[in-house]
């Protein structure tokens, strides 16, 4: 299956099996680069989802469940240096998050949110998977 922007270039491509999502799924741009690759199973309940910078650099990694995040989280910067960590659970962040150096070098920072408290990322994922567009 495969579906287009207004403009004809591939929003998304992927397949369904009784109108659940199923296999990999590739999310891309408007202008064509990949933005995500999102891998359902458990009827399309679980996925597990690598999201792109426009340059082809991973930005993310994570798993949801139904349509919240779940379990360990990881973040890059765009030089694809592997610079934070999060745990979710139920959608909601869970535990210690740790910052590391732009260089991948070492831990910066250790942050532990208050409890009970939902915090957001600026640009969080959409719960399929993609990322907001952020072009201006």
């Amino acid at each position: 299956w495969i579906k287009k922007y207004p403009g004809g270039s591939t929003f998304y491509d992927g397949q369904f099996k009784d109108d659940a999502p199923y296999g990999q799924f590739k999310y891309y741009y408007q202008s064509g680069e990949l933005q995500t690759i999102v891998n359902f199973s458990d009827n399309g309940q679980t996925r597990r989802a690598k999201m792109y910078f426009m340059s082809g650099v991973l930005m993310a990694e994570g798993k949801y469940i139904g349509e919240k995040r779940d379990s360990l989280w990881k973040f890059y910067n765009d030089y694809g240096y592997y610079i934070s960590n999060e745990t979710y659970k139920n959608g909601k962040k869970e535990g210690t998050a740790y910052i590391y150096f732009t260089d991948s070098s070492g831990i910066h920072g250790i942050s532990r949110p208050p409890a009970g408290a939902q915090e957001r990322r600026k640009n969080a994922a959409r719960p399929d998977g993609r990322l907001p567009d952020t072009r201006r």
